[in-house]
């Protein structure tokens, strides 16, 4: 079946998207259709009928209705990570050092060291981020049901292993600012409201 994988970065969406066997594009975040117009959609999801549509920060609000009209037959997928912590220290850990995988974090470890030597983790603005992605991904999901699509919710932590991916939980532990920027997640009403809409 044609499937929509909707998601946002480090959430284990390109994984399995590849497991999934959908096709390269990505809305919204990279690719060859990351500049994709609402009047391009119908070509593509014809061209294209299996993809992974990113919802994050960059992505192009006006794509969603359009690709949700589009596929009334499509299967969709919702994926997004429990952990908010971590996700968002993965993506942080990202934009700064380039270590988009274990074999990368190998490559960039002097990099990392002076990630976890930083004192200064812009803990406002990475809390806004995870409420960002969060809301981008519940309107999708709410375009999907307020047009009877057919969709499925999955967590990165139902789909893998910790150890799996983008590197263990312990990197993040290390950092002096960890438990603060994890009080301030995890005590978020507005993180928390979005996730109950997520379940």
């Amino acid at each position: 079946m044609n499937t929509i994988l909707w998601t946002y970065q480090r959430t284990g969406g390109t994984t399995l998207k590849k497991r999934l066997g959908c096709a390269g594009a990505i809305f919204g975040l990279e690719g060859e259709y990351a500049n994709a117009k609402p009047v391009d959609i119908p070509d593509l999801v014809t061209s294209c009928p299996s993809f992974k549509m990113g919802v994050g920060e960059t992505a192009n609000w006006s794509l969603i209705p359009v690709i949700v009209r589009c596929t009334p037959d499509h299967r969709h997928i919702i994926l997004y990570r429990e952990n908010s912590v971590n996700r968002i220290l993965s993506w942080y850990l990202m934009v700064t050092t380039g270590a988009t995988s274990p074999r990368k974090m190998e490559i960039n470890q002097a990099n990392i060291n002076e990630f976890l030597a930083n004192d200064e983790i812009p803990y406002n603005a990475l809390v806004q981020r995870e409420i960002t992605d969060l809301s981008n991904l519940v309107f999708a999901l709410n375009m999907l049901k307020g047009n009877n699509r057919k969709y499925e919710v999955f967590t990165y932590e139902n789909l893998y292993d910790p150890k799996e991916g983008y590197g263990t939980n312990d990197i993040y532990a290390q950092l002096s600012g960890y438990d603060t920027l994890k009080t301030m997640i995890n005590n978020n009403d507005r993180i928390k409201y979005l996730k109950s809409k997520l379940i």
